[in-house]
């Protein structure tokens, strides 16, 4: 049986409408021709579909049934396209990201080179967006991708996965004793006061540390906590304190403060994480594919 494609969109429109004029108006048709695709479908079918009394209609049993069908029909049709046309314009497509504060440094220098000689036509639009914010964004699609420290809990529509680790550092005002050293030892580092962030805002951070401390026998003094790296850090340019930061901070920080390793092996370090929802792995097959080529080394 061969059934037109139109023939069900105009069948589904008469029998929403039960009005053969206003339902030619809605598919911008004249009624003679509607009403000839309508008898066409009924010879096709084998089955009246639509009772006429005068100018009024009613759905037939059949009629019934092939409005239920045909609605099933159309709309796993449209599904299908829509899924062929994103992954037609998946590498022309427009890729919003969410980064936490600072972290593009960590990611962009290498990732937007890489895009340019491989997928010029892909769009990155960009978000600094805390943590927390990004799983609610990614949720309510905002966004299709986050960079972020985590932890990204347990949504299952969600998929995250390990881009690099970067190397816990220790951060010191320029004129501080310990700032002339090449590493810095734990014990000493404990001693001083330490400038943190709050839980909220970076909990993976947080956890890293208290781990640090468990490992090394140490307790860190924090006498000052921050929302962000750029208050830390404007805190530590200040003499207030030191703080334990991720390597990458290097390149963001004032004349006034001075970053060093930690003495201690293996170097402590906390995972930077991409997230991003399962239903948009082919949208994102080639940004993905980018990002493994660019950070491989790192894992």
């Amino acid at each position: 049986m061969n059934i037109e494609l139109r023939y069900l969109r105009y069948f589904v429109a008469v029998a929403e409408e039960l009005n053969i004029t206003r339902a030619a108006e809605r598919l911008h048709t004249v009624q003679p021709s509607l009403g000839r695709q309508i008898h066409q479908l009924e010879e096709l079918v084998g089955a009246p579909l639509l009772q006429r009394s005068g100018h009024r209609l009613a759905l037939t049993k059949a009629g019934r049934v092939m409005l239920t069908e045909s609605r099933r029909m159309l709309q796993e049709l449209d599904l299908m396209f829509e899924r062929i046309r994103r992954e037609a314009n998946a590498e022309a497509g427009r890729i919003t990201v969410g980064f936490f504060p600072g972290g593009e440094l960590r990611v962009l220098p290498r990732l937007l080179p890489f895009l340019r000689s491989n997928y010029p036509r892909i769009k990155l639009v960009l978000h600094s967006l805390r943590g927390t914010e990004q799983i609610p964004s990614l949720q309510n699609r905002t966004i299709d991708v986050g960079f972020l420290r985590g932890p990204v809990g347990d949504d299952p529509q969600l998929l995250s996965e390990v881009v690099l680790k970067d190397k816990i550092m220790a951060f010191f005002p320029a004129k501080h004793a310990l700032a002339r050293q090449g590493r810095i030892s734990l014990q000493k580092f404990a001693q001083m006061p330490m400038i943190t962030q709050t839980e909220m805002e970076t909990p993976a951070l947080n956890h890293s540390l208290a781990s640090l401390e468990k490992r090394a026998g140490v307790k860190f003094r924090s006498v000052l906590e921050t929302e962000n790296i750029f208050a830390t850090l404007s805190a530590v340019g200040a003499g207030m304190g030191c703080s334990l930061l991720p390597s990458y901070v290097k390149q963001l920080v004032p004349s006034t403060v001075v970053g060093r390793r930690l003495d201690i092996n293996p170097p402590p370090t906390i995972d930077l994480l991409l997230i991003y929802r399962k239903d948009d792995t082919h949208k994102l097959a080639r940004f993905l594919a980018a990002v493994h080529n660019c950070f491989q080394d790192e894992q």
